[in-house]
């Protein structure tokens, strides 16, 4: 909208319709998805540690053991039949997880590895691939849940977008 050369500043239009100032020198040339990715990397806060819970949302007395035979460090949502994630783990590389009083019902287990992983994204920032496995089954035919350093390996799994593996 406007240029303050003597401040360094540059007036810009708001998503609500108003506007705002930023420094100029923050400004760079790029689109919308390396924007995000560089949002996602300088929010990505602490590192999660194996095992660490990221998200859940339920309670039950079922138990899943997952193992992440990547080289990378993986994060797998649980999700339930009608595709709402019901618990989220991050497990390090070649690290053992397991994730306790869940509901008892069935899951489709989501997985993306990666680097970086974003707390504020909820996903990996480099090198992201996610990966849906294609059934749905209890949570005693699940465990354990190996996340294959082949990720063409039976089971059966599917790449997603990173947005699907993303959403709640």
């Amino acid at each position: 909208l406007g240029n303050q050369a003597e401040h360094g500043l540059v007036e810009i239009r708001l998503a609500n319709g108003g506007s705002g100032f930023i420094d100029a020198s923050r400004l760079a040339s790029g689109d919308r998805s390396d924007a995000r990715r560089a949002y996602c990397a300088y929010n990505a806060g602490l590192p999660p540690g194996n095992g660490e819970l990221l998200g859940r949302h339920g309670d039950g007395t079922a138990r899943i053991m997952i193992r992440n035979q990547a080289r990378q460090p993986a994060v797998v949502r649980l999700r339930d039949a009608s595709g709402s994630a019901v618990a989220t783990v991050f497990i390090a590389p070649g690290g053992d997880a397991a994730i306790d009083n869940l509901p008892d019902a069935p899951y489709r287990p989501d997985f993306a590895v990666g680097e970086l992983w974003s707390r504020a994204c909820n996903g990996f920032t480099a090198g992201m691939r996610a990966r849906r496995f294609a059934f749905l089954a209890a949570p005693s035919n699940l465990s354990p849940l190996v996340i294959p350093s082949d990720l063409s390996a039976a089971p059966a799994s599917i790449d997603i977008a990173d947005a699907a593996f993303e959403r709640e």
